[in-house]
This record gives structure tokens, C-alpha cells and sequence, in this order.
């Protein structure tokens, strides 16, 4: 089992994650700030085109009434922002991690995991600023943390999933770093991250607001602003939803890694 397997190599898995931190901000004269910094200059750039160039301001919050579109931007940009860097990073994992994979033996998901994790510490303090900021604006979110959790941990699993699978593919056909770049690009305007979805209803081809509305990002985002921004439940269809996909995902992700990770020393 999976999980029996990073419980035995934990002390492995938390070094990884504590490697990937330090070497991602290694002789950074920020540090860590840029994990800060990067999502504010994306939000000042995504407010001024959208807010004062299209001009699509979201609704103000049901039930909250907050209506601030950098903190509705932000409630969207930082959970899509670990998503993709989560899968990009962790894509590369076991290719970089090539000495380590001849020479030892051990679960090599830890590598992917170890991968992911490191990015969820960053996405946590993101977070925590966040909910600090709301606070402060006056949305007490405080009794919606557990949900938010909840929400949290399953896009964590399904992103693990997706990065499983992208990895375990990735050992073999190098090419996959550039197509998933792609993709991620794509999936950026896929998703509800800087405009409203109502932009998208009620138009006469309702097929981008299919590939939308059933994108998993898409109500992942929808959940995360429902307890942060709007100060409600996510729809009980939704979790539902996310549930099935963070578990499909993973578990389509563990037995492509598991299937292809015995020939992982031979390809690398």
C-alpha cells in the first residue's frame, strides 16, 4: 500500500521536503518572499486588466458582501498556482533525483510526494496571509477553516495523482515537460482563476462554458472561494465531486507509477 509505504520512509519524505525548500530559494536575497511576491505582481497585473481594462468584476460575496476583486483574484490565483507548479515540479522529480533512484532503494513515490509537499508549505503560508487579510477586510473566516481544509486536502491528493502519473510517464518521454506546458497554459483560462464564471452563461455556444463548469480546477477554485470569499458551504454536489476525482486521480496515478517505477534506474 501506498500509504504504508510513506509512513516506513516519512523521515525520507520530510528531508525532501525540507531539501526542495531550502534549494528552491538557495542564495535568494528574498528567500522565501518570492513565494509572496510572484502571486502580488501576478494579482496587480490580472486586477488592472480585468477590473479597470474588461472590466469583469465578480459579484460581491453571498452571504458575506465582501466585495474586493483582489481578494476574490487571490481566492482563485494561489490554489491554481500550486496546482501547477506542484505537477511541473514534481513531473521532473525522478529524473532529478537519478543518482539517488540508482543507488537506493526505496518508494519512489516519495520523490513525487516530497515534490508536491514542498509546494503545499508554500501554499499554506499564501494561504495564511490570505486568511489574515480577510480578517482585516472583515470577513471572519475562522469558522470555515475546517472546510477549507477539508477542500485543501483533496486537491492535494488529486494533485499527487496527476503528478504520479505525469512523473512516472515523464521518465520515458522527456517531451512531456513541454506538452504539460502547454496544457497548463490552457487550463489556466479553463478555469474560473481571473474572471467570473457568469461571463460564460447565457451565451449561444455553451460548449466553453461545459469544458469550464466540469473542469475539476473549476470547483475546486468554486470551493475555496465559497468558504474564504463567500463565507458559505460549498455545495454538497461539489465535494462529492472533488472527492471522486481526488481519489480517481489518485489512484489511476499509483498504479501507472507502480506499473512503470521497477524500469525508472534502467530509463534514467
Amino acid at each position: 500500500m501506498i500509504f504504508r509505504d510513506l509512513y516506513t520512509s516519512r523521515e525520507l519524505l520530510r528531508n525532501l521536503v525540507l531539501r526542495d525548500l531550502r534549494g528552491r530559494y538557495k542564495r535568494s536575497a528574498l528567500g522565501i518572499l518570492w513565494s509572496l511576491i510572484n502571486p502580488l505582481a501576478s494579482l496587480l497585473i490580472y486586477a488592472t486588466v480585468f477590473r479597470h481594462i474588461i472590466q469583469a468584476p465578480p459579484s460581491p460575496g453571498d452571504p458575506s458582501g465582501l466585495d474586493s476583486f483582489a481578494l476574490w483574484l487571490l481566492c482563485g490565483l494561489l490554489p491554481w498556482a500550486f496546482f501547477s507548479m506542484a505537477t511541473s515540479s514534481g513531473m521532473r522529480s525522478v529524473v532529478e533525483n537519478a543518482g539517488l533512484v540508482r543507488k537506493v532503494w526505496f518508494p519512489r513515490e516519495v520523490l513525487v510526494v516530497g515534490a508536491v509537499g514542498a509546494l503545499q508549505v508554500t501554499f499554506f503560508i499564501e494561504l495564511g496571509l490570505l486568511v489574515v487579510t480577510l480578517l482585516i477586510a472583515g470577513n471572519m473566516v475562522l469558522p470555515w477553516l475546517p472546510v477549507l481544509l477539508l477542500v485543501l486536502a483533496m486537491l492535494f491528493v488529486f494533485t499527487v495523482g496527476i503528478t504520479l502519473t505525469l512523473a512516472a510517464a515523464f521518465v520515458s518521454f522527456r517531451d512531456l515537460s513541454h506538452l504539460w506546458g502547454v496544457v497548463i497554459q490552457a487550463g489556466f483560462y479553463a478555469a474560473p482563476v481571473i474572471f467570473p464564471i457568469a461571463l460564460l452563461e447565457g451565451k449561444a455556444n455553451n460548449i466553453p462554458y461545459r469544458i469550464v463548469q466540469f473542469n475539476p480546477i473549476t470547483v475546486f477554485i468554486g470551493a475555496i472561494r465559497n468558504t474564504l470569499y463567500d463565507l458559505r458551504m460549498p455545495p454538497g454536489l461539489d465535494l462529492l465531486y472533488l472527492l471522486g476525482w481526488s481519489t480517481g486521480a489518485f489512484a489511476l496515478g499509483t498504479v501507472v507509477f507502480r506499473r512503470l517505477a521497477p524500469r525508472f534506474a534502467e530509463e534514467i
